[in-house]
């Protein structure tokens, strides 16, 4: 029977038999097999010395299992961890697991400088004893939420990290089993910063700008837009900015733009506005879509100009 397996199994049976013979020594081993028919298989093989009364071996008995069914299970959940964990470590973002309480159990890199402490004072402790307190209320509602909802959880947020620098991030909140969470965190610093510039070149453009999120909610106007629209920022955000669409108009932009702004899709319309002094406007509005590296369709950015 030992030519039913193949390869550095035939040794490994072969192995076991002998030291089983030569030494007593029982053996339980699983390997691969192939039947009459040339299939291949898998088998676990069992086997034990009988003794005589004086103690000398003087047979073998044992036994020869079918668990072909059990193995490949296991080989295929084997291969999968292994393709995960080569993904998890393939990740550019810093990632953390914590348990029920809000420790922290595991991270992705001990030595990652996004991390704002050493990581032996922050593993088995709580996360308001390593963080601010207000960030600490942040990312445990942020877990609060993916749990009850089951989806990810996104926010952004500022810290100081180890080199006494303050970056700014992007969490991801992940719930997993038994009350654990995960958080993966990306470094947007460079992000932020060019936004940043991209908002203070647009506040002196003689051109109305916006930005909005993926949803199509606004986010930002430029100083023109607010004057020509005679409206505030803050009046402008989320789907404040319908308000100054003229009533005849209001409908069909919502519809157009909400309508579109999840694919992402280059936009173009034609509405008139109407200002709080009653004079109406004709305006022209251009977005594009924004993604981020890794491709992720972030929002738009566009521009209204006044056709009057």
């Amino acid at each position: 029977t030992l030519e039913c397996y193949p390869g550095e199994a035939r040794e490994t049976a072969r192995a076991g038999l002998a030291a089983c013979a030569r030494d007593g020594q029982p053996f339980d081993l699983e390997l691969p097999f192939l039947d009459v028919n040339g299939r291949s298989l898998w088998v676990r093989v069992t086997g034990r010395p009988v003794r005589d009364p004086d103690g000398a071996v003087v047979a073998l008995q044992g036994a020869i299992q079918d668990i072909t069914a059990s193995k490949q299970a296991e080989l295929a959940l084997r291969a999968t961890q292994e393709r995960l964990q080569a993904t998890i470590r393939a990740l550019p973002d810093l990632w953390f697991i914590f348990d029920q309480n809000d420790r922290y159990v595991e991270v992705s890199d001990p030595d990652h400088p996004s991390l704002s402490q050493d990581w032996p004072n922050k593993v088995g402790r709580r996360l308001h004893e390593t963080v601010a307190p207000e960030l600490a209320d942040q990312m445990i509602e942020s877990a609060a939420i993916a749990r009850r909802t089951g989806q990810v959880h996104a926010y952004l947020y500022d810290m100081d990290t180890r080199g006494g620098e303050i970056r700014h991030f992007e969490g991801r909140t992940v719930p997993l089993a038994d009350g654990r969470w995960m958080m993966l965190v990306r470094d947007v610093t460079e992000t932020v910063h060019l936004e940043r510039r991209f908002r203070r070149l647009a506040d002196v453009l003689p051109i109305a700008v916006f930005e909005s999120d993926a949803e199509g909610q606004t986010r930002w106007v430029n100083a023109r837009w607010q004057e020509l629209y005679g409206m505030s920022a803050e009046q402008g955000q989320g789907s404040g900015w319908l308000a100054g669409v003229h009533p005849d108009d209001r409908e069909e932009a919502r519809r157009t733009w909400f309508g579109s702004a999840p694919t992402g899709a280059r936009y173009s319309s034609e509405n008139r506005i109407l200002r709080p002094d009653g004079s109406v406007r004709s305006v022209r509005v251009d977005s594009i879509a924004v993604h981020r590296a890794d491709g992720q369709f972030v929002g738009r950015v566009g521009v209204v100009v006044d056709t009057t």
